[in-house]
């Protein structure tokens, strides 16, 4: 998904760092367009920009909780075909996007008590367009495109009645072939999508593990410092006794979830989204949200705010099982936009020999 240029819109009122709650967001087809409502407890600061591929209107929240369960929720308007809520819990914000037909005039304002967008209709405002340059009505009528009938009429060459039905049915036909190009365009860029995101996680394993076969080879003996007769038994070629003392040690789990832990941290912070997939599982769930939606969600976050300062508590490990483990620590988050505290829980499974996050909780604390 690619975003588009950035414009800051706030409330005219100082509501910085106020918390609020999104009760709910209602919609009606107006004569020229869309009208959508966005309830609250309190008035919030916002932000809003385009994406692209499907063409959408994004009006993003900072300092929020949702009253209702987020979803997309198809509405067919004149100007919009689907409204989507997308939660960042771990950052206390929210982005409502407006699935747009097509480039259409959006007006905001503020109401006692809801957030008022209104989205003309696309065909509304290209004729706002047309009498803003001048064009008037008598002479878009003349050079303006007419009914098939009306043309008819006006022809020396009249067509029958069975043939006007005909082009009818050819037009209706020729509308249907585009809706199912364009839905065929859809289904593809989803395939796209998904395969991008399969990539992302194989190139980010193959990374770690490219890693960790480093740190093996540094920690194995030089075959050319061979012992001779007599010479004293370096440190890491000792026997381990009876108590397991001695020896080459290996690296127990909480080790190993230490430094995923450390990675997954690093890759957060520096924005890199490649590295910072691949620290999650092909089976990872938040809330109703996969994997791929996860991933996606926080490209738009990096690709939105400047890089996260993120502090983390003590770490507590539970080993759960040999595949199973918990980790939990308080998490401290600075950026440009956001500041937040609270304890963080990461539910982790081992696969194929490397810790990666099933699950995350996020409990805010004052």
């Amino acid at each position: 998904m690619a975003g588009g240029s950035w414009a800051k819109k706030v409330s005219d009122e100082d509501i910085s760092g106020k918390h609020t709650r999104l009760e709910k967001i209602t919609f009606s087809q107006k004569r020229d367009g869309t009208l959508i409502r966005l309830y609250s407890e309190h008035p919030f600061q916002y932000i809003t920009y385009k994406l692209n591929k499907p063409l959408r209107f994004a009006l993003e929240i900072g300092e929020v909780t949702l009253g209702f369960e987020p979803k997309r929720t198809p509405i067919n308007g004149k100007g919009v075909s689907h409204i989507s809520v997308v939660p960042f819990p771990e950052i206390n914000s929210a982005r409502v996007e407006l699935e747009l037909y097509a480039e259409s005039q959006i007006d905001i304002k503020r109401r006692d008590g809801w957030l008022e967008v209104f989205v003309s209709d696309p065909t509304t405002a290209q004729m706002n367009i047309l009498r803003q340059s001048g064009i008037t009505a008598k002479t878009s009528k003349k050079k303006g495109k007419t009914s098939l009938a009306q043309r008819n009429k006006a022809s020396d060459k009249r067509l029958s009645d069975a043939e006007i039905i005909d082009a009818n049915k050819k037009i209706e036909q020729l509308k249907m072939e585009k809706d199912s190009l364009r839905q065929e365009i859809e289904d593809n860029q989803k395939r796209y999508e998904e395969a991008s995101g399969k990539a992302e996680t194989l190139q980010a394993r193959v990374e770690f593990m490219e890693k960790q076969l480093r740190k093996i080879r540094t920690d194995l003996p030089d075959k050319n410092s061979s012992k001779q007769p007599g010479s004293a038994v370096r440190d890491s070629e000792k026997i381990a006794g009876p108590d397991g003392s001695g020896g080459l040690k290996n690296s127990s789990p909480k080790d190993d979830i230490k430094e995923m832990v450390a990675d997954w941290l690093d890759a957060w912070m520096k924005e890199e989204i490649k590295s910072y997939g691949g620290h999650y599982s092909e089976t990872f769930k938040f809330g109703n949200k996969n994997r791929q939606e996860w991933i996606a969600g926080k490209k738009i976050t990096f690709e939105g705010q400047g890089k996260p300062n993120i502090l983390l508590g003590k770490l507590e490990i539970e080993i759960l099982s040999e595949s199973f483990a918990r980790a939990q620590f308080a998490q401290t988050y600075r950026s440009s936009r956001f500041n937040s505290r609270g304890v963080k829980t990461l539910s982790l499974t081992k696969e194929s020999g490397v810790w990666r996050i099933l699950g995350e909780d996020w409990r805010r604390v004052k």
